[in-house]
């Protein structure tokens, strides 16, 4: 058993960008395939093919914040589609809602909201974006009490759960299905190094939940027929057909990825982490 403190320090390590560092501005977008150049027309046209463009960041890279916003512009001059975003959790859905129809001022989004400590800077300008061209925002995460209860207590401890909490969940019997031998190992050598005598299988369940949760509610929206997603995650939630991009491709879903990281970074071995590498920076 271990505390909520611990379960924070997993949220951040993965989802805060606390792996990863950031640039100033100037891209290049590389086919994996091909080696070849790309751009924003090239992965416009590749998304015609696709249900889901998944972008994995990372989540403290300036520049790639700026650059995201970029895409999602010359994106949205060809394409209608619903903006899928890890960084709302879905019991927040109403609120964002009410916000993108303008039925309540950004002043009480802001109070009502659980909103990253870079929202402003780095996510505003992207839901301000939708929200002027009538883009539905999805809140795709599941909210983290119940990712801090798994990692405590296990499945029972969802199981449990009265169907008002469950709604906010993706079903139970998503959650262990789907799970790869080659990312239970990547999680858990991430995760023994930090959590120590503390680390046990739920906490590498805890992380299968974030996924399975991302994939339920995009899934749901693939599959209404209404039109392409676009996703933002972290990365470590999407790379190397890894995680949600697995799972999603498990059950028949075309996916487009990107991996979008900063330029400085670049290594020869960065075509494993997806379709499209997205440099960002210089």
């Amino acid at each position: 058993m271990y505390s909520p403190i611990l379960i924070f320090f997993l949220v951040i390590l993965f989802d805060s960008g606390y792996l990863f560092s950031q640039e100033e501005n100037s891209p290049g977008i590389i086919d994996s395939s091909s080696g070849e150049k790309f751009s924003h027309s090239l992965i416009s046209e590749r998304l015609r093919s696709s249900d889901v463009l998944l972008i994995g960041e990372e989540h403290d890279d300036v520049a790639g914040h700026s650059e995201k916003l970029k895409l999602l512009q010359s994106l949205a001059k060809n394409h209608s589609f619903v903006l899928s975003l890890e960084i709302f959790e879905k019991d927040q859905q109403l609120i964002l809602d009410e916000y993108l129809d303008g039925h309540i001022q950004e002043s009480k989004f802001n109070e009502n909201m659980r909103l990253w400590k870079n929202y402003e800077s780095a996510y505003k300008p992207i839901v301000e974006f939708a929200k002027v061209n009538k883009i539905r925002v999805i809140a795709a995460n599941t909210p983290r009490r119940y990712v801090n209860l798994l990692s405590r207590g296990g499945m029972d401890k969802l199981k449990n759960l009265s169907k008002a909490s469950k709604a906010f969940l993706p079903p139970l019997y998503m959650i262990k299905p789907y799970i790869q031998k080659e990312y239970d190992a990547k999680l858990k050598l991430a995760l023994g190094d930090h959590m120590g005598k503390d680390f046990s299988y739920n906490t590498i369940l805890a992380q299968h939940l974030w996924d399975a949760g991302m994939m339920d509610a995009i899934a749901k929206e693939v599959f209404s027929g209404n039109s392409k997603i676009v996703h933002i995650n972290g990365r470590y939630h999407s790379d190397e057909g890894m995680g949600v991009t697995h799972r999603l491709r498990k059950i028949g879903i075309n996916v487009l990825t990107i991996s979008m990281l900063p330029a400085k970074n670049k290594t020869k071995d960065d075509k494993k982490f997806a379709d499209i590498i997205y440099y960002t920076g210089k």
